[in-house]
């Protein structure tokens, strides 16, 4: 997966075009270094060794938060080496098999009052459960990242990351993306060392 730039406080600050500062360069460059920022994810998977090898499959992943008030504007950057499908509070906001782009995503139209819902559905290829990516032969490197930042106006309120607080399956459950569903009963996500090659 592609390694990301140095991050800096500057990047947070929305522009004049209230787009969030660089937030979009720090997920689409490649730059040298990983992003030094506290908070801006770690890459996690469903075992300590999968940034070396991973055999394939699909995991499941939820995080959930609180907003006492609405910001003005929440976007994410996310990537899953090979592929993902977000989810915010059960309704599909973004799709990628391009593990190389991170995506850039807008939040702020699903979020709601009170407690939000983050679902992640992931998967390194070889993938058999559902036919994706087949001709990927050996164990290769997996994980997933993603970073996310409210603001109301100019003023950064709060961050989500990637991180062992969230919880993954390996297994798709009835109702997995919704609220109703209890994500406690799942393992905690494994963050991982190092980078993804």
């Amino acid at each position: 997966t592609g390694r990301w730039q140095r991050v800096t406080p500057a990047m947070f600050k929305p522009d004049g075009r209230g787009q969030g500062g660089q937030l979009t360069a720090v997920a689409l460059a490649k730059g040298e270094d990983s992003p030094q920022l506290p908070g801006v994810g770690k890459w996690i998977w469903s075992h300590k060794h999968a940034a070396q090898a991973d055999e394939g499959g699909r995991i499941y992943l939820r995080h959930d938060f609180d907003l006492d008030e609405l910001p003005t504007r929440m976007a994410a950057v996310l990537t899953a080496d090979n592929e993902c499908v977000l989810y915010i509070n059960n309704q599909q906001v973004a799709a990628s098999e391009n593990w190389s782009v991170p995506l850039t995503v807008e939040l702020t139209p699903f979020l709601v009052k009170g407690k939000n819902k983050i679902a992640v559905e992931a998967a390194n290829w070889p993938d058999t459960s559902k036919g994706k990516g087949l001709d990927v032969k050996g164990a290769n490197p997996a994980g997933f990242r993603f970073f996310a930042a409210a603001w109301n106006g100019e003023l950064l309120t709060s961050t989500i990351e990637s991180d062992a607080a969230w919880r993954f399956s390996t297994t798709e459950l009835p109702d997995w993306r919704t609220g109703e569903f209890d994500n406690e009963q799942w393992n905690s996500a494994v963050p991982l060392e190092g980078t993804i090659p």
